[in-house]
């Protein structure tokens, strides 16, 4: 697994026909449903595009009979003159049936889709229903020094040896602050637990000096437009891919929050789940 790999967005063209231009978005509670395919190994959105203001979007998937989790997120940015957005959705099961939604966000605010039609996976080719995509915890804990505001493992994490390409993933810590939550990048030897991580290095200002809650791990892969580009400045995102989160719990605490002084660190992705 790559280290110091910086988390942004990815995906391919798929072109249909909707609006380029603003719209006004008191017109209508919710955004036009994303269209859904099912193709080998993957599902297919093509997600509408509805003004020129959405800095990113957020992709939920809901499992029918399970949960509803934080798939993915695109930036528009790196979708210039476009009229929709494709998304790929590849940590999907035989079997199961799904269904998706996304959130537009402005600097008005989010704005929320109706949900797709509900798709069956039927692909031999698609992961099988009892296949872990996320990491296994083996019954870890988080551990918090309150001297430095450090974090670590109490045990190492299990990558999900069923992902082929799971080098390509990075992993990421979930943190909520009052009504946001977001993922931050952390190393490889976090993850064995081997070494720990700064809290004040680590987080923004905006997750100082208040309670938060660290909520767990996941993985998280970025696809790119030029995936041979080397140069970080110059790739060009499609989308991000996130597996499912594993949740765990802090060591001597009978909750997950904390406190952290002030020291700012690197904004995190938006990974607020749908409500």
């Amino acid at each position: 697994m790559k280290k110091g790999t910086s988390f942004l967005t990815v995906i391919s063209i798929i072109c249909l026909v909707f609006c380029a231009c603003n719209i006004s978005l008191e017109d209508t509670e919710l955004m036009r449903k994303p269209d859904i395919n099912r193709s080998p190994k993957q599902v297919t959105l093509t997600i509408h595009k509805i003004n020129t203001s959405t800095d990113y979007i957020n992709v939920f998937r809901s499992e029918s009979g399970g949960s509803e989790i934080s798939c993915g997120l695109i930036y528009t940015k790196d979708h210039p003159n476009v009229t929709t957005y494709p998304f790929f959705d590849s940590l999907i099961k035989d079997g199961k049936k799904y269904k998706y939604r996304v959130r537009y966000h402005d600097s008005k605010g989010y704005y929320y889709s109706a949900w797709s039609d509900e798709i069956k996976i039927e692909d031999t080719e698609a992961y099988n229903s009892s296949d872990v995509l996320t990491y296994e915890s083996n019954s870890a804990k988080f551990t918090i020094s309150t001297t430095d505001y450090t974090i670590g493992l109490t045990t190492a994490l299990s990558a999900p040896t069923e992902i082929d390409d799971f080098d390509k993933y990075i992993p990421m810590l979930i943190v909520t602050a009052g009504d946001k939550t977001q993922v931050f990048e952390v190393t490889d030897d976090f993850i064995s637990a081997t070494d720990t991580i700064s809290l004040r290095g680590l987080l923004p200002l905006d997750f100082m000096d208040r309670d938060i809650t660290l909520s767990g791990i996941l993985a998280q892969k970025k696809e790119l437009f030029n995936p041979s580009e080397t140069d970080e400045n110059k790739q060009k995102t499609m989308f991000i891919i996130w597996t499912e989160p594993v949740e765990l719990k802090i060591q001597g605490k009978s909750t997950n929050v904390i406190n952290v002084p002030s020291q700012s660190g690197a904004e995190g992705y938006d990974y607020r789940s749908a409500q």
